[in-house]
């Protein structure tokens, strides 16, 4: 005990010790132990939200990636009706265009022949009526009538 009594050590040593393993003991169990179990709790929920937000970013991409090649899939699609569609629609058109131009050409080539059939016979009542207007020219030439 020298020594204790050298260093200045009494028996308020043993006193100091048990107020601090008291007060240590105390807040340990009301404000340490529910603080880190709060704290672990938090760090718990924060890294397993972490880990759920990458699951559903995970999830998210993979719905991304299937919802793009469905619509790729149903643009080719929609793409192979229009372009049926429009090739029947092509076809039609050139059909009834050459059909308007077979009828255009049949009803030209009729009236080409009614009007040869009219400058034919123009023609020949024009052949019946030459005497009489070279007769009827060449008296007003002349001045004279012509029998």
């Amino acid at each position: 005990m020298d020594l204790f009594a050298t260093l200045g050590l009494d028996a308020t040593l043993f006193m100091q010790i048990g107020v601090f393993l008291v007060t240590f003991v105390f807040l340990k169990y009301v404000l340490f132990d529910p603080y880190f179990a709060a704290f672990r709790e938090r760090a718990k929920k924060t890294i397993g939200q972490v880990g759920e937000a990458e699951k559903y970013i995970e999830d998210t991409r993979i719905l991304e990636k299937k919802y793009s090649e469905a619509a790729m899939k149903l643009n080719q699609e929609y793409k192979a009706i229009y372009d049926k569609t429009r090739s029947e629609a092509v076809q039609t058109y050139e059909q009834k265009v050459a059909q308007a131009r077979q009828e255009a050409k049949e009803e030209v080539d009729k009236t080409r022949e009614q009007i040869a059939h009219a400058a034919d016979a123009a023609r020949g009542e024009i052949k019946k009526e030459l005497p009489q207007i070279s007769a009827l020219i060449s008296s007003r030439l002349l001045g004279k009538e012509l029998h």
